[in-house]
């Protein structure tokens, strides 16, 4: 992953979240703020203990190079997962050409969360409750599992990547 250019990851990640996204969870995550939501439920919601997760949850990127380096991980992460695997494969094997989709460095930190999103509604899918009491995130898994598993084990996954240790942490999901 290091010999690909920082905006080469940036575009490929930009790639891989249109590609991953269902048609249905498009509308679902609609905002950086959501995302970031989105990310800080599952890590905050399903904790359970760890202390990777839990006491020290790591903060979701704000500048272009914390997004980058958490963008490496994503992609690597990806790269193992079974159902995600092929596309990010594919990507980094025939990366986009830098002409092909437009991302300024500004826009990196919205590319890495939306491609964490993606990424996350291949095992899960997302719904965003507002009302007048606030916004709620509930998640539904797709494939049978137990639920409570594979949520931590997301939440390991997105917490390693956040935190630095992430792309040699759990295989796939």
């Amino acid at each position: 992953m290091t010999e690909l250019a920082d905006r080469t990851v940036i575009l490929i990640l930009q790639e891989l979240a249109e590609d991953l996204q269902r048609p249905a969870a498009a509308l679902e995550v609609t905002s950086e703020d959501e995302a970031r939501l989105v990310l800080r439920a599952l890590l905050d919601g399903y904790a359970d203990g760890d202390p990777r997760t839990a006491q020290d949850a790591p903060p979701l990127p704000r500048s272009a190079a914390e997004a980058i380096g958490a963008g490496r991980r994503l992609l690597a992460a990806a790269q193992r997962d079974e159902d995600a695997g092929p596309v990010a494969r594919a990507l980094t094997q025939d990366p986009p050409a830098d002409d092909q989709l437009s991302v300024e460095a500004a826009a990196a930190v919205v590319v890495v969360l939306a491609a964490m999103i993606a990424f996350l509604q291949t095992k899960v899918s997302i719904k965003i409750q507002r009302d007048a009491d606030g916004t709620k995130v509930e998640f539904e898994l797709l494939k049978r599992a137990s639920s409570d598993s594979l949520l931590r084990t997301l939440a390991r996954l997105m917490a390693d990547i956040l935190r630095g240790s992430g792309g040699q942490g759990p295989g796939p999901v």
